[in-house]
């Protein structure tokens, strides 16, 4: 691969993944936050556009989002071995865990204080998810067509029911037909 970079080790590229996988408690929309936190600010492995493209890849295929976005990134930067090392380190942490742990985790999950504490999470969990989304928007939001996909795509899924799958295709439809139009102004007043 030739977009490789190769000063990341595989073992790196292991243990930060298994530590995501490991310490993030919330489930894999949660980890979205805490990879693009770990590859874009801390290690600086990929940019906010690269970490964005890995994030649309992830979400537009079946699958688990942290499984798909470990995958993807791992690809991005190791190739197919690091997109291998990658999802190993992220859903390690899980498996040993529920192998190690099953019968605990089946005695805690009948606790009702545990319940409760897991009902109190969520608060702290939805606040991580909007983080998230305040700090993408931030980055990619920078023309009005995107916002107005935005609101409508939070309408429509939120208030109106759409399906997510119909949602994104509507707006994938819309925004080549916005973005075709928008190149043809440009060119008649010659600004391409």
């Amino acid at each position: 691969m030739d977009n490789e970079k190769t000063d990341i080790g595989y073992f790196e590229l292991f243990f930060e993944f298994f530590k995501i996988g490991l310490l993030t408690i919330g489930g894999g929309l949660v980890m979205i936050s805490i990879i693009r936190q770990m590859a874009v600010d801390k290690k600086k492995w990929l940019s906010d556009e690269e970490m964005m493209e890995c994030i649309a890849i992830s979400q537009s295929v079946s699958g688990v989002i942290a499984i798909n976005l470990a995958t993807f990134v791992g690809y991005k930067l190791k190739g197919k071995k690091g997109s291998v090392i990658a999802t190993l380190g992220v859903i390690l942490p899980a498996f040993i865990v529920i192998v190690l742990l099953y019968d605990v985790i089946e005695a805690i999950s009948k606790n009702h204080l545990a319940i409760a504490v897991v009902k109190g999470m969520k608060a702290g969990i939805i606040g991580v998810l909007l983080s998230v989304v305040w700090s993408l928007g931030k980055k990619t939001l920078n023309k009005p067509f995107h916002y107005v996909a935005f609101v409508m795509t939070f309408v429509f899924t939120t208030i109106l029911g759409w399906s997510a799958i119909l949602t994104m295709l509507s707006w994938g439809f819309l925004a080549m037909a916005y973005f075709y139009v928008e190149s043809l102004i440009k060119r008649r007043r010659g600004d391409v």
